[in-house]
């Protein structure tokens, strides 16, 4: 029993003097690192705001803002090695990239605001050097993205296009404050549009909205014409506004113009052919639209490989047979490529790869061959 005591007597002691220890000893500091901005003001480098807010801002044009960062060093050179953003946005040097202690240096923040309405934060990266030690530390530019029209859809994408078919999609534009559409025009003259006012029951001439009157709504008819190329297509609709604080609005267009012309199979697969044996494929050649198509022709560098054409339906479809011989000479594997070639300028080529592999003959002792 008295033991025990004893024991607990020399814990409480001890506790005592650790407790004792504790109060008297100063804090130590602790960095956090989860941020730069958590340690931009620990940093050598550190940038007159950390956190720039632009505020509520009308959308359609570009905005920028400059940082200026300080050298808060006595004794060390610093050196700017990348600069980065969460976005497209730009960030650039606009200073030294070697600052000397006390000195101070620039980048400049970029952003085009053609962006969906509302509040909106970017992130900027400064990675830099300090002596031999690497370091970084984050900025922040945030806003509030206004708008005094609505386009629906923000991006037209054309689902389905063909080479020589016009196609068309439409934009319905909704005013938010007062404004009226003066013009579309396109930035890259791939798509051709127009524009009307919306009439009926559920848009009339002007609308009001709370103590104010709010102009019509518009259609835009964005068409793809029937001449434009085979491919990737884009172009961007700018409406001009009459409007103090946004003068235009951007609606981007993107669709592929497919080809009218297919060619099946992609490609043709022979398997084990014996010398000598004779094998044969059918490539299809057919075309959508009001356009004619001509008869294919065919090239190949394969040895053994004739070919006849057939028109199937009238400027519309063709079947080529293709009939394969290997000779002797070929190595075991038979491979090339058919090439077809049409007159239509969507697809003047497409090539059909072909995969075979021959078997050869085996000689009896009599040099009698044996399949």
């Amino acid at each position: 029993m008295y033991r025990f005591l004893f024991i607990l007597s020399i814990l409480a002691i001890l506790l005592a003097s650790a407790a004792t220890r504790a109060e008297s000893d100063p804090p130590k500091e602790q960095l956090s690192l989860k941020s730069g901005q958590d340690m931009a003001s620990h940093a050598d480098l550190r940038c007159d705001t950390s956190v720039f807010d632009f505020g509520r801002i009308y959308s359609g044009r570009s905005i920028t803002h400059t940082f200026t960062l300080l050298n808060h060093s006595t004794d060390k050179t610093i050196s700017i090695d990348e600069l980065r953003s969460d976005c497209g946005c730009s960030v650039t040097l606009t200073g030294d990239r070697m600052i000397a202690p006390g000195n101070s240096t620039s980048i400049q923040f970029t952003m085009d605001s053609d962006m969906p309405e509302g509040p909106f934060s970017r992130k900027i990266t400064v990675d830099y050097t300090t002596g031999e030690t690497k370091q970084w530390i984050e900025l922040t530019v945030k806003g509030e993205l206004l708008t005094v029209v609505r386009c629906q859809p923000t991006h037209v994408y054309f689902k389905k296009v063909m080479y020589g078919e016009a196609a068309t999609e439409h934009v319905t534009v909704i005013p938010v404050e007062p404004v009226n559409l003066l013009g579309v025009r396109t930035e890259n003259n791939k798509v051709e549009v127009s524009f009307s006012t919306i009439r009926g029951e559920d848009a009339e001439s002007e609308t009001q909205k709370g103590d104010q009157t709010v102009s019509s709504s518009w259609d835009l008819t964005v068409t793809i014409p029937a001449t434009a190329p085979a491919g990737k297509l884009e172009d961007t609709l700018i409406l001009s506004l009459d409007h103090p604080d946004q003068t235009e609005c951007r609606v981007i267009v993107k669709a592929v113009v497919r080809s009218s012309v297919s060619v099946m199979p992609t490609q043709i697969y022979l398997g084990s052919i014996e010398s000598g044996e004779e094998r044969s494929a059918k490539i299809k050649v057919s075309k959508s639209g009001n356009a004619t198509l001509q008869a294919p022709t065919v090239k190949t560098d394969l040895k053994g490989v004739t070919w006849t054409i057939e028109e199937k339906k009238a400027g519309v479809e063709f079947e080529i047979k293709l009939v394969f011989r290997i000779p002797e000479e070929t190595s075991a594997q038979y491979s090339g490529i058919i090439t077809v070639m049409t007159t239509d300028p969507t697809l003047p080529e497409f090539e059909v790869p072909l995969f075979g592999y021959r078997v050869p003959v085996r000689k009896s002792s009599d040099s009698t061959p044996v399949k």
